[in-house]
């Protein structure tokens, strides 16, 4: 028995389907509209079948969908909580879907950090990362140290801080446009929180040190760990 769509749904199925139409060739976009229809059957009306709706409404292949919808995936977890700005295409995010959920950041954060610059931003490629992938998943489980593991497991806290910096900041800047706000030195106090947050930034934990193998040493301090801006130093031959 077909259950039928409420106006609720409807509306929001006719949204969803006017972000596909516009936007069939963004993964992002086309992605996440496609994820969510599935998720909640939204094509429970028309069609039996996920599949069935994809290819007779989008004449889209199954698995072209799927490819993007992980792509999307993808996208979405990197771009939350990581040390960089940047987002993966859906080659790139593509090949990130073949590590598992929880690496998915690291092995962005390093193909960013160890990409050459143009223009003065990374210019990350997909055979790059895909050579990061591949390494990736040869790694063995627990070939992490305690220490170095449970040390990369907390990049998400520095990340938090940085967030509540960000806000702070514009907490801050509606304030100073306040009566009460009139003595605010907005320029000096944005100045010193955002070096706070390129601080927290370049001191959270980024990598096992490729100098000791994880050991501890003058680099790092006797850590296992190193950070991104020393990682990204570090000769090509020590990085793991």
């Amino acid at each position: 028995m077909v259950t039928d769509l409420s106006t609720s749904e409807k509306k929001h199925l006719e949204n969803l389907e006017d972000v596909i139409n516009n936007h069939i060739d963004s993964f992002i976009s086309c992605g996440k509209a496609l994820s969510i229809i599935w998720k909640r059957k939204l094509y429970r009306k028309t069609h039996k079948t996920f599949d069935e709706y994809c290819s007779e409404k989008w004449q889209l292949s199954r698995s072209h969908v799927y490819r993007q919808i992980e792509a999307f995936k993808v996208s979405e977890n990197v771009s939350h909580g990581g040390q960089n700005d940047h987002k993966p295409n859906e080659r790139q995010a593509r090949e990130l879907a073949k590590v598992p959920v929880d690496k998915q950041q690291e092995v962005w954060d390093l193909a960013v950090a160890e990409a050459p610059e143009k223009n003065g931003k990374p210019k990350v490629t997909g055979v790059q990362v895909k050579k990061i992938v591949d390494k990736a998943l040869t790694l063995k489980r627990g070939e992490y140290t305690d220490r170095v593991a449970q040390a990369l497991a907390s990049k998400s806290e520095f990340a938090s801080k940085q967030q509540q910096i960000s806000k702070l900041i514009q907490e801050i800047k509606a304030l100073s446009q306040t009566p009460l706000g009139t003595f605010i030195k907005l320029q000096q106090l944005e100045t010193d929180l955002r070096n706070a947050w390129q601080g927290l930034k370049f001191a959270a934990p980024f990598a096992p040190c490729g100098y000791c193998g994880q050991d501890g040493c003058k680099v790092c301090h006797n850590q296992g760990w190193v950070t991104r801006s020393i990682h990204k130093f570090t000769p090509s031959g020590l990085t793991k």
